[in-house]
């Protein structure tokens, strides 16, 4: 009966620690990175590490997790963030840049986030090679924890620390965005993220039209569909019906296509639409069980009758 409850109580700690959710003044032993931890060994690469850095090199490498210095549930300090700013003050440029080819991840990732925040003439190239790495790192920002492509945190981090209205301006940036558009590498997220950011240039068409036609990405369509509608709409429109005609869409992205499909006014889609809504019931999990749906549909003067 003891060890029931000790099993119970231990489970009831780590749910808590998942949940993410306020509590008043509650704090835990258990840490969130002892539960969902990196998988796999760490890589120790401190070979060509200066005897300054070596003892921060290992601690990084050690814990294996990249953190952006958000506290999880029951999360007192963020050990390897502390490591990162020490790594900022100790480490010159050249060290850094250095630092960016080390085996682990982690490591490298902090010293391309030190160069960022230095605005180091290379970083347009650190970033690439991030992207055409093309491996994943262990990431925790506050109770959000899992591998994520090594690009993106970067990424992440770099365009959240700029004020709204100079995102579309930013030198560095527009190199980022140029460079995970037209890179074969780059993570669908940072591809939406790049099509949010501004309107590109004519000699960018091509690419673009790759992307939202033969990859499918759904930042390039609907770039291509807010800024030049007229000029792709027939073929937007046919690439938005066979898009819902999958069965792999999330409820989300199933619902802005649909908002896509129905902003082109055209009543010939009427009829698809209704007979998709009919057959697919995937749509009512977005929202309270569709009703945005119907209310998306009746804004458009489309009545569904199940």
């Amino acid at each position: 009966m003891f060890r029931l409850i000790t099993l119970l109580f231990s489970f009831f700690i780590i749910c808590n620690l998942l949940g993410c959710q306020e509590e008043k003044e509650v704090k835990y032993e258990v840490n969130i990175l002892d539960v969902l931890g990196p998988k796999g060994k760490p890589i120790f690469d401190t070979i060509n590490v200066p005897l300054k850095l070596k003892i921060i090199v290992k601690e990084i490498s050690e814990l294996n997790t990249y953190e952006t210095g958000v506290l999880g549930k029951g999360q007192e300090v963020s050990h390897n963030f502390d490591n990162y700013e020490k790594l900022k003050k100790v480490a010159n440029d050249d060290e850094l840049l250095k630092l960016t080819s080390n085996k682990n991840l982690v490591v490298s990732l902090y010293a391309a986030n030190a160069l960022a925040e230095k605005n180091h003439p290379q970083i347009d190239k650190i970033f690439n090679r991030l992207i055409s790495n093309n491996k994943t790192v262990y990431t925790q920002n506050g109770c959000i924890v899992g591998d994520e492509n090594i690009s993106i945190p970067f990424y992440t981090k770099y365009i959240y620390a700029l004020e709204k209205t100079k995102i579309p301006k930013d030198v560095n940036l527009k190199k980022f965005d140029s460079i995970i558009i037209f890179n074969d590498h780059s993570d669908d997220k940072l591809i939406n993220y790049a099509f949010q950011n501004r309107l590109y240039p004519a000699n960018y068409r091509n690419r673009i039209e790759f992307l939202a036609f033969n990859k499918n990405n759904e930042g390039a369509i609907f770039y291509l569909s807010n800024w030049h509608k007229a000029v792709y709409s027939n073929r937007l429109q046919k690439e938005i019906k066979g898009l819902l005609s999958q069965d792999s869409l999330r409820p989300y992205l199933y619902f802005n296509y649909l908002k896509e499909l129905l902003d082109f006014k055209n009543p010939e889609n009427n009829s698809f639409i209704l007979s998709k809504l009919k057959k697919d019931t995937i749509w009512k999990d977005y929202g309270d069980n569709g009703v945005e749906v119907r209310w998306l549909l009746d804004r458009n003067g489309i009545y569904l009758d199940l």
